[in-house]
């Protein structure tokens, strides 16, 4: 027996429990993915990922957790160190500078 074609032309997709993605709005996945709202619409239907109304009228869409973690998520957490070596790098450049400056 042959499977009945989608209307549309989308691809049925299996339910899923939540466990292969999650639901955003466009203005969450736009700001994980830094991107503005209307790119993330247009991700969403280039992907033909799932979207439906919730109660409000907002539109969700469930979004694979490939594309709806943050680049923060995955990258490590180095925010300290970056700062302490600016501020070595500063600290550094004015004291090349200081000379320069007392001659004028």
């Amino acid at each position: 027996m042959e499977r009945p074609v989608p209307r549309h032309g989308m691809v049925a997709k299996a339910k899923s429990g939540g466990a292969d993605g999650r639901w955003m709005t466009f203005s969450d996945l736009a700001e994980v993915l830094r991107i503005s709202q209307l790119s993330a619409a247009k991700l969403v239907r280039r992907h033909n990922w799932r979207r439906q109304r919730d109660n409000r009228g907002h539109v969700r869409a469930f979004v694979p957790f490939d594309w709806a973690k943050a680049e923060s998520d995955s990258l490590p957490d180095n925010s300290s160190d970056g700062l302490a070596d600016i501020c070595h790098a500063i600290r550094v450049l004015e004291d090349a500078v200081s000379p320069l400056s007392a001659d004028s």
